[in-house]
């Protein structure tokens, strides 16, 4: 894969956006990890969490711009997302394409200046000129819009007492052991209350509890 020119360039770049994404893709950053919803560490037992090694994805780049996109290529949201679109549409025997996964559009995107993905703050500012004269304004200068689904109603509603049995199960078993029970309970009472809508953490402990079960 050939990068153009102006990639020595990026990383010195006065783009605001840029320099965003260099504090926040630093090791060093030290908000980094409170940032991650995954993060539960008050949850775990010490001596457990104790045990974890940070991981941190190659560089190749060199660019925090580049570097960030590679790590979603091949470490966190395409691996991630592929993982769920593949056993959903093998499970009804249909194939799912995945047209912008084309190594063209991919190495195109990588490529790019960064100026031509990020400008005055906003993304995307390459594919928003292209399509100025195609597509509305109010779609092309749309903030993104994240595909949503009932995981909260779903969660405090109808499978909130299964969801709770499976936590118990996991905390029955690894309950000081890998988990601190009160905090986790605090932490699952907290989420059905309404203190915030990202689930990931629950559906943690729910997968550990089924996982004893099996």
């Amino acid at each position: 894969m050939r990068l153009a020119a102006p990639a020595a360039r990026d990383v010195a770049s006065p783009n605001p956006g840029v320099r965003t994404i260099r504090t926040a893709a630093s090791p060093a950053c030290p908000a980094q990890a409170s940032r991650c919803p995954a993060a539960r560490t008050e949850c775990l037992v010490p001596e457990f969490a104790s045990l974890a090694k940070c991981f941190q994805p190659p560089a190749p780049f060199g660019d925090p711009v580049r570097d960030l996109q590679y790590r979603d290529l091949r470490y966190a949201k395409i691996p991630r997302a592929m993982r769920f679109a593949d056993r959903v549409s093998m499970m009804y025997s249909r194939e799912l394409r995945e047209p912008f996964l084309d190594h063209r559009i991919v190495e195109l995107g990588l490529r790019q200046p960064v100026d031509r993905k990020i400008r005055g703050g906003k993304g995307k500012w390459l594919p928003r000129r292209i399509t100025d004269r195609l597509v509305p304004d109010g779609v092309r200068e749309a903030p993104k819009r994240p595909v949503q689904t009932p995981q909260r109603e779903w969660l405090r509603g109808p499978l909130r007492d299964w969801a709770e049995a499976c936590i118990e199960a996991a905390l029955a078993t690894y309950g000081g052991v890998w988990l601190r029970p009160d905090a986790v309970r605090q932490q699952w009472q907290a989420y059905c209350s309404g203190h915030g809508d990202n689930s990931f953490h629950v559906w943690q402990w729910v997968s550990l509890g089924m996982a004893v079960h099996q």
